[in-house]
């Protein structure tokens, strides 16, 4: 036994020591844009893109503020009923080891709208950066591509003066500061149901001649955690996974909207969450201050617009910063030269790829609020290192909680 810990001790500092390099490198990112290298694309077999990827694709993008993965049941959970989400996933393919960029909202849908890890495209934390309007965005190449774009979101911390806005046709942020008593960036925020009118209202309105990209965002299982009934007496004493059944029944409703208008079946449907939530695992009431995978494991389910073949599982490590390639190849538009994220389109298919890469997260909020290090995260398919003061490695296969 003595000797079976001293390998395994080995082994994971061997790993620890090849995943610091690649540390090393990602936070190398941020010294240069225009050091940032091409990265190939692996494309999809041509008879799987003339059923799929098409240029009058329609493309729906949905982010889920502050979902934890284990309340998720297509990834495996029993506290949360996710019907609607599970819907999604048992019709196309859930990728199972998915990673967010960084426990915040701000940056994370940066990554998710520009392809770049935080060092890329510059924004570290949600307050005090903006993203710059020389970064490229998914809605602004959709747009010089000839689709219609429109963004809604339920936080102010996606507000549109934070530049997260840049190439949308239309942008509902819309939000008076007046209305809250004591308005901070985290607290000014609306009901997904009230999103989802206006999204709704903008397909009965928009041009039919065009493609859309659509993108949703629902904020309601950020704290503080309110669930209307009956999730709150459904979960009574766990307004968190209340929340989460709540948002999934706004899925549910959303979902039925795209198909009432035949929308689903032309329409490339992608549902991720931006982090996770602490809910006191290591210590963590809420997000941002680790990176431990209760607030940097999300859910990605990407739906095709022909469900045939789906509920397939990818195990291999991915991150947001492959949404945005990923939704340009299978538009047939060319993502720009700057870029960290590799196409997942192949994947999507069902072709055997292998990307042979770690995945990168950060927090930079003990360093910018406390002065302390910052930390930062590359994970593998079944590994992930932590590099800190005191470094840690898990096998997150058989030790998922850290």
């Amino acid at each position: 036994m003595r000797a079976n810990r001293s390998n395994e001790h080995r082994i994971g500092w061997l790993c620890a020591a090849r995943l610091a390099v690649l540390v090393t490198a990602v936070a190398a990112f941020g010294c240069g844009r225009a050091e940032q290298a091409e990265k190939p694309f692996e494309g999809p077999s041509e008879e799987w893109r003339g059923q799929i990827a098409q240029s009058d694709l329609n493309i729906v993008l949905v982010t889920i503020d502050t979902l934890r993965t284990d309340r998720v049941s297509s990834y495996g959970s029993d506290l949360v009923d996710t019907p609607n989400i599970d819907g999604f996933a048992s019709e196309g393919v859930l990728f199972s080891n998915a990673a967010s960029t960084v426990p915040f909202t701000l940056p994370a849908h940066s990554s998710i709208l520009t392809g770049l890890y935080p060092p890329g495209h510059g924004v570290r934390e949600n307050v005090g950066y903006t993203l710059h309007g020389s970064i490229p965005t998914l809605a602004e190449v959709l747009s010089e591509g000839g689709w219609n774009t429109a963004g809604f979101v339920s936080a102010f911390v996606l507000d549109g003066r934070w530049g997260i806005d840049q190439g949308f046709d239309y942008y509902f942020d819309d939000f008076d500061l007046a209305d809250f008593d004591t308005p901070n960036l985290g607290s000014v925020q609306r009901s997904g149901d009230v999103t989802i009118a206006e999204a709704v209202r903008w397909l009965d309105g928009r041009a039919r001649d065009d493609p859309f990209f659509l993108w949703l965002h629902l904020y309601d299982p950020h704290d503080p955690y309110t669930p209307p009934e009956p999730f709150k007496s459904q979960y009574p004493g766990r307004p968190y996974d209340g929340e989460v059944a709540y948002t999934d029944s706004l899925i549910g409703e959303f979902r039925r909207a795209l198909e009432d208008r035949d929308l689903l079946s032309s329409s490339l449907v992608i549902l991720t969450a931006d982090h996770g939530e602490g809910l006191g695992d290591h210590g963590e009431g809420q997000h941002g201050f680790f990176v431990y995978d209760s607030t940097i494991h999300v859910s990605l389910i990407v739906r095709p617009p022909s469900a045939a073949g789906g509920g397939r599982v990818v195990d291999a490590a991915v991150s947001h910063v492959d949404i945005f390639p990923t939704v340009l190849d299978a538009a047939g538009l060319s993502a720009p030269k700057r870029v960290h994220g590799q196409s997942l389109l192949a994947m999507i298919a069902g072709e055997n790829v292998e990307l042979d890469r770690g995945v990168y997260s950060e927090s930079l909020y003990p360093l910018l609020h406390y002065g302390w290090a910052p930390l930062r995260a590359i994970r593998t398919d079944n590994r992930k290192l932590i590099s800190a003061p005191r470094p840690e490695v898990f096998n997150i296969i058989a030790d998922s909680r850290e």
